[in-house]
Formats: structure tokens, C-alpha cells, sequence
């Protein structure tokens, strides 16, 4: 564990060292209520890891040693060749640094483990270290970090899960300091400790499975974001950089929830049921307890970078832009290569044209197979208000992702909806939508379920 002194205030490394309409909205499940600080215990993962990681030497063991405590990462991408998990960079060096490539482990010097419990690797009575991560881990075959950020991607074989199948993770590319809609709830997941008890958290040979850590657990508190100087330092940008305020300890991230999600957990009110939804908005780097925050580093602050390793490595560069509530296997793509045509949306497989890049610094939604960008303009069911054009950086191409998850013009203020059919109701404004294909639409923005989008590398 690092410490990081800014003033009187000390900030903690929280390194291990610290869902269905579709996939992505649902109830969390299968869990039972345990003694992050005091959280609940996830009975049935199907997304997250520990990763246990080596450490040099250091003021308390002279020689390379497991690092009792794993960190904690979040599956962001798996197919029937790989997994790819997002995790914090300090999890990943050997000692627990961020910025530094020289200073990232090997591979074989890290494990990942998908079981919900599958504990600490500790030292013996005399100092000495005979333990391992579990037999049943995994060597991940590639590392990398990003540089200036503390996140980092973690390339292995397949992993399996104890709740089944991998759970497609909804990236929020949103900022969550947007006055667009008021926030109030944040779900953070990870292995750490589940209490402040450990006399010092910085010494390895402590460590006990008294103190929590090596348990897959989350927690759900009411919570306000606010853009942090505070947390830059750590992070590696104050602009990358988001304080997440919490008004007691309960649910708050601690040691060994390092490289854990930060969820914008948030209830969907349907006409005929009720989700619950969850945005990744960003990665635990910096955690106080004293003075009741961790930092994370934002998911849109990394998004480019993360994608173009994304693309070299699993050949898939963009995103699925998906309806948060509509039947499965519904994607927005565009209905041919040639220049503007309207966007539609799939109905049981996705063609090449599925994949969007989505840059926060243009605000440009560009398609993956013709480089074109989505442009919008007027308002109307018909459809004709939304099609793909050669990228000209004009506001009519610009879209903002707002709080509430919609998509949102900048040219004319209007969001996207989606204007396909869930459990025999949705939102029709022109008879032209009540037969043959639902073409999604411009209307005006109101924060309803049918403008909820989601950005996945999974569906």
C-alpha cells in the first residue's frame, strides 16, 4: 500500500496492494448479506476478477513475493478466444507505480480469478511466503498501461465464471459531473477489505482473511461526483480525475479494491416492469477513508486509447451502441456503405457496420466499416432525420451522452430514440412507425427509457 500525503490529508492506494432486457440491465443477484466496507457479498460472479500480482522487495520482505491482497478488476470484453479486463495500473507494476512501462510485470507474474471467494495468499507465522494465488487462475499472456493514467488491460484465454455465462459490462461514457440528471447512487464492486481493522495495511505480513480481502463484494451508497485536484496527483489528470464523496464509510471502497468498477447504478421505470442499470464510469484508484472519498479514473478519459488496443488485439475497434430497453440482439448500425443512409437498428445478428467509435473530445459517433459519421438534423419518426454523412465536424455530427444515457444532438437539442417495440408498448409518433421496420428517431430530450443507450464492446 502506498500512501500519499497532500496536506493534512492522506490518501490511500486501495492496490491489492487498495443486466435482462439486455445484458446489462438487471437485478443483481444469488448474493448474501456479509459483515469495499462493510458491502454484500456477490454470491454468483459473472464479470468481475481478482488479480493477485507480485511485488519487489521493499521495507517488508527483502525478496519478490506475492502480494497477499489481490486488486480487483472488471471483465470488459470476452469472445470464445480471449478476455480482456480493465483494471488500475499500479495493479500491474511490480511496485505500484502507474505511469512507468519499464516497472509492468510480466505476465506470468500476475494470476486472475473469476471465484467469488477465492481468498488472500498469506505469509507464515515466520515471515516466510509457501502460499500461491489459487490452482485454478489464470496467466494472463499480455499486460499493458496506459501510460499517464493508473488503468491498465489485461489480455488472457477465456475466463470462466462461477455465475454462468460473462455478463456484457455497459461502459458510461458520460461525465458524471453533467447537470444533465442529478446523481445520487454509485455501486462499486471488488475483493478488498471489508473493515478498517488491519493495525497496518501496509505491511504484507499482516495480512489476514480476518480483515475481508480475497471476497468479491459491492456496495450501494448515496454518493455526490465532483471534479477533483484533489486526485489528480494519483490519477495522473485532474481532468481524468473524479472524487466520489461518500456521506458515511458503508459501501465505500477500500485496500484490495483497487482497479474496481465504480458503477452510475440508477433504477428504469418501463410502462410494464422495472430495471436496474449500472454504467461503468470509472476505475478505483485513491481511496480516504477519514475523509470519505476515492478517486477514479473516468472511463471516458481513456476511452481512445482503451479502444485502439481493443482493435489491435481482438480486431473489433468500436463499440455496440445498443437500446437499454428492447428485445435482444438489437444494435444500431447503418443499412448500407454508401453515403447517407439511414441508421436502423438490427434484429438478430449485427453486421460489420455495428460498431461505432465514439471519441469525447470531438463528440463524433463514426461508424466502423465506411469512417462516416452520424448526423442529425430537424426532428421526426420518420427516420430521415438520421443518417451517416462524411465527418465534417459540424455540430449536426456532434452528440453529447448525457446523465440519463441518451444521445443527444448537439446541432438541434434533440436525443435519439429508439423506436423499437418492448412488451407491446413504446413511444410512436408517426404512422410511418407502425409497420415494417422501427427506424430510430430524433424527439425531444425526456430522459425516458427509450432514449437509454448503452456502449458495450459485448452485446
Amino acid at each position: 500500500m502506498k500512501i500519499i500525503k497532500q496536506g493534512t490529508l492522506i490518501a490511500l492506494i486501495l492496490s491489492g496492494c487498495t443486466q435482462e432486457v439486455s445484458d446489462v440491465a438487471s437485478e443483481v443477484t444469488d448474493s448474501t448479506e456479509q459483515p469495499i466496507i462493510s458491502g454484500t457479498r456477490v454470491g454468483s460472479n459473472s464479470q468481475f476478477v481478482a488479480i493477485y500480482h507480485k511485488k519487489s522487495p521493499d521495507a517488508y520482505v527483502s525478496s519478490w513475493y506475492w502480494y497477499p491482497r489481490p486488486c480487483s478488476g472488471t471483465v470488459i470484453f470476452q469472445n470464445n478466444v480471449q478476455s480482456v479486463t480493465l483494471t488500475a495500473a499500479h495493479c500491474v507494476t511490480h511496485d505500484l507505480s502507474h505511469s512507468d512501462p519499464s516497472r509492468v510485470l510480466d505476465p506470468g507474474s500476475l494470476r486472475l480469478s473469476t471465484a467469488s471467494s477465492p481468498g488472500i495468499v498469506p505469509f507464515n507465522a515466520d515471515g516466510s511466503q509457501t502460499a500461491s494465488p489459487p490452482a485454478t487462475s489464470v496467466t494472463p499472456s499480455l499486460v499493458v498501461i496506459h501510460g499517464s493514467l493508473d488503468v491498465a488491460l489485461i489480455f488472457s484465454n477465456p475466463l470462466s465464471f462461477p455465475g454462468g455465462s460473462y455478463r456484457t459490462v455497459a461502459l458510461g461514457l458520460h461525465s458524471p459531473a453533467s447537470s444533465d440528471v442529478p446523481y445520487g447512487t454509485a455501486r462499486d464492486y471488488g475483493y478488498g477489505q471489508v473493515n478498517s481493522s488491519d493495525p497496518d495495511p501496509e505491511n504484507p505480513k499482516l495480512e489476514s482473511s480476518a480483515y475481508g480481502a480475497g471476497t468479491l463484494r459491492y456496495g450501494t451508497s448515496a454518493f455526490r461526483f465532483a471534479p477533483s485536484s484533489t486526485c489528480a496527483a494519483s490519477i495522473g489528470s485532474a481532468a481524468a480525475a473524479e472524487q466520489v464523496d461518500y456521506p458515511s464509510t458503508t459501501g465505500q471502497p477500500w485496500h484490495g479494491d483497487s482497479g474496481g468498477p465504480s458503477f452510475d447504478y440508477r433504477q428504469v421505470n418501463g410502462a410494464n416492469r422495472s430495471w436496474t442499470y449500472q454504467a461503468l464510469l470509472g476505475v478505483h484508484s485513491v481511496s480516504s477513508l477519514v475523509n470519505r472519498y476515492i478517486c477514479n479514473v473516468l472511463t471516458n478519459s481513456y476511452v481512445t486509447w482503451m479502444d485502439g488496443w481493443m482493435a489491435s488485439m481482438t480486431g473489433r475497434s468500436g463499440f455496440i451502441v445498443a437500446p437499454l430497453v428492447a428485445p435482444r440482439n438489437r444494435a444500431l448500425y447503418v443499412t448500407s456503405g454508401s453515403s447517407g443512409n439511414l441508421a436502423d437498428l438490427t434484429l438478430d445478428t449485427w453486421p460489420v457496420g455495428t460498431r461505432w467509435t465514439y471519441d469525447p473530445s470531438t463528440r463524433m459517433m463514426r461508424d466502423w466499416q465506411t469512417r462516416e459519421c452520424l448526423t442529425g438534423s430537424g426532428s421526426g419518426a420518420s427516420g430521415t432525420n438520421l443518417y451517416t454523412a462524411a465527418c465534417n465536424l459540424s455540430d449536426a455530427q456532434k452528440w453529447t451522452i448525457t446523465g440519463s444515457m441518451a444521445l443527444k444532438n448537439v446541432g438541434n437539442g434533440k436525443c435519439l430514440v429508439n423506436a423499437t417495440v418492448q412488451s407491446g408498448s413504446v413511444r410512436v409518433t408517426s404512422s410511418d412507425q407502425s409497420t415494417g421496420p422501427k427506424k430510430p428517431y430524433l424527439a425531444n430530450c425526456d430522459r425516458a427509457y427509450d432514449q437509454m443507450w448503452y456502449f458495450s464492446y459485448n452485446h
